[in-house]
């Protein structure tokens, strides 16, 4: 525990100041000896007294300048280290020191920062930071972007100043930079900085080819959106050619189906994300299509809505849910309230346990209680029962007083522009 004591004792500060330790110890010895000699020796003998002193004092200057000798080897040689490491590291570096008149004096410019600039080392150090750099003057920085009130901040406080992005402009340069500004106990302000113009005007190209790929796909959403109600729209013309009502209620549904899907389209064509779309704004659009175009005289049908605020769902789950609720409400609006004049449709969307949970239900007549939804014969249901696979739900139906559909589907995570 002692050696431990002392050898920690020793790193510290022995092995930091040992040459001037050595001059201290040194000194006591000759002070020792000499008093010796005085007391014991030669009181006596005044010539051979001067002559001792003076080979004591001639010892003691030959181990002082020794130790001196030492000590500046020692400085040098730690100084050498930190002047390489300032020289080749690979990151500019900038020291300026105040002057007298409060000028900011450039006193070191190491290698990165002449290939930074391309400017030679004799030509910047000695002069004014301003007068090498005008840009900074020139282009009246402000804020946080004001480099020389940060240097005086820095200089005055010994706070460091963090520069994130500073667009460097002047006759010769426009460059983006990065900066770290501190204070050295030597009270000199060094600068360390970095050139990001590439990684700049990389990052714009990137934004840049991100924003046409995003013109480019709302482009395509809105062509798909206007294509589908061209053939909703000869649907329409062929529904008004035939007078067979069964044939015009076939071509009215799947005119519906297609406009369902346009609507998906045209949602995420106005939309900010191209992958995916509002819910909640999206089903309210949907319910109030189909109610206009399905509606029968003289039936009011109320609409309950409980959807869960800012549900985001992805466009891979949007079309067949989308679908899903078009069959569904379509159905509950040409059969569920036959002979009826008010109608309720309850419509549940909302988010548990990582699934998504919607229930669809009427308080109409109910389905024929002989019907087996995994074997029908009607395309809507069999749209449902097949989109909802899609989905990898679960789907419980409760006929009686009305139908209930409840439908669980686990929550997909979005991809940008998966489509």
């Amino acid at each position: 525990m002692v050696c431990k004591k002392i050898r920690n004792f020793y790193n510290k500060y022995l092995d930091k100041y040992i040459n001037f330790f050595y001059i201290i110890l040194i000194s006591f010895i000759f002070i020792v000896f000499d008093i010796y000699f005085d007391e014991f020796i030669i009181s006596d003998n005044f010539k051979l007294h001067e002559f001792i002193e003076r080979i004591i004092s001639f010892i003691f200057i030959i181990g002082f300048g020794y130790i001196f000798h030492l000590l500046i080897k020692r400085i040098e040689k730690e100084r050498k280290v930190y002047y390489d490491l300032f020289e080749e590291v690979n990151i500019a570096i900038l020291i300026i020191k105040k002057n007298k008149k409060n000028k900011n004096i450039i006193i070191g410019f190491n290698n990165m920062s002449e290939k930074t600039w391309g400017l030679e080392r004799n030509d910047v150090l000695g002069k004014e930071f301003e007068n090498v750099f005008p840009g900074i003057k020139e282009n009246n920085y402000k804020g946080d972007n004001d480099i020389l009130k940060a240097i005086d901040k820095v200089y005055e406080k010994g706070i460091s100043y963090y520069i994130p992005v500073v667009n460097y402009i002047d006759d010769k340069y426009n460059k983006w930079i990065e900066n770290y500004i501190f204070k050295l106990p030597t009270n000199e302000i060094i600068i360390i900085y970095t050139d990001i113009t590439k990684k700049k005007k990389i990052k714009e190209e990137l934004e840049r080819s991100n924003k046409e790929k995003d013109l480019l796909l709302k482009e395509v959403h809105h062509r798909v959106k206007n294509n589908l109600s061209i053939i909703s729209g000869l649907f329409s013309l062929q529904t008004s050619n035939t007078n067979d009502e069964k044939l015009k209620t076939i071509l009215r549904d799947t005119q519906n189906r297609i406009m369902s899907m346009a609507l998906i389209h045209e949602k995420i064509y106005r939309s900010e994300q191209l992958d995916s779309i509002n819910f909640e704004d999206h089903i309210k659009s949907l319910i109030t299509r189909l109610y206009e175009t399905l509606r029968r005289p003289g039936l009011i049908i109320d609409f309950n809505l409980n959807i869960e605020k800012n549900v985001i769902l992805n466009i891979n789950q949007a079309v067949p849910v989308t679908l899903i609720l078009n069959e569904l409400i379509t159905n509950a609006l040409e059969h569920a309230f036959v002979d009826k004049k008010e109608g309720k449709i309850i419509i549940n969307f909302y988010r548990d346990n990582g699934n998504y949970i919607m229930i669809v239900e009427d308080n109409g007549i109910g389905f024929p209680k002989n019907i087996d939804l995994n074997n029908t014969k009607t395309l809507g249901l069999k749209l449902v029962t097949s989109l909802a696979r899609q989905l990898q739900d679960d789907m419980e139906v409760t006929n009686g007083k009305g139908t209930k559909f409840k439908i669980i589907f686990p929550v997909w995570e979005k991809t940008k522009y998966d489509v």
